[in-house]
């Protein structure tokens, strides 16, 4: 299956949120349903008949995760359909039945519009910042953690706060 790109391409990444997934699927109370075996992403949109999104952040995501993107539907993606990172300057002729890893809050990116009498679809896989701060913060959100810790929580709290980037540009590395 197309996700196992991150596995090879983010090893750390992949690996954190398999572990977050298992983590969170085993905690009592909670009723999660994982959307596709073997996924370690936590969600999956998907996008119908003329699927196209203009340039845009995902800024809900983390920003070192990554999201997977599958493209379908039959179209000619020399004429349409090509997926744009922005802030690379890279122009992907995106085909059908293609796949392709990108990080989502961290590069703007769009896709160009199909022929009127074709068709494109797609699933993105993700998985959203705030699942990460609430496990991290003992499942509780930032308001709530910052309520309930102690001055010491609260002094750890806002350092592991200020390097998070350099915890992600760890996690981006390769090992």
């Amino acid at each position: 299956m197309f996700l196992e790109g991150l596995q090879s391409y983010f090893p750390k990444v992949h690996r954190l949120l398999t572990n977050l997934t298992r983590i969170l699927q085993n905690t009592p109370g909670l009723q999660l349903k994982h959307n596709f075996p073997g996924s370690c992403f936590a969600a999956s949109q998907y996008n119908f008949t003329n699927a196209a999104t203009g340039n845009h952040i995902d800024l809900m995501n983390g920003f070192f995760l990554c999201c997977a993107i599958w493209n379908g539907g039959k179209f000619n993606p020399k004429l349409g359909g090509h997926l744009i990172l922005w802030s690379l300057g890279i122009v992907v002729e995106f085909l059908p039945s293609a796949s392709i890893i990108v990080p989502s809050a961290s590069v703007v990116h769009g896709n160009i519009p199909i022929q009127s009498d074709e068709h494109r679809h797609s699933v993105t896989f993700f998985t959203a910042a705030g699942i990460l701060q609430w496990y991290f913060n003992n499942f509780m959100n930032d308001n709530e953690f910052v309520a309930k810790a102690s001055l010491s929580e609260l002094a750890a709290w806002r350092a592991y706060k200020q390097d998070l980037w350099k915890l992600g540009m760890k996690m981006l590395c390769d090992e």
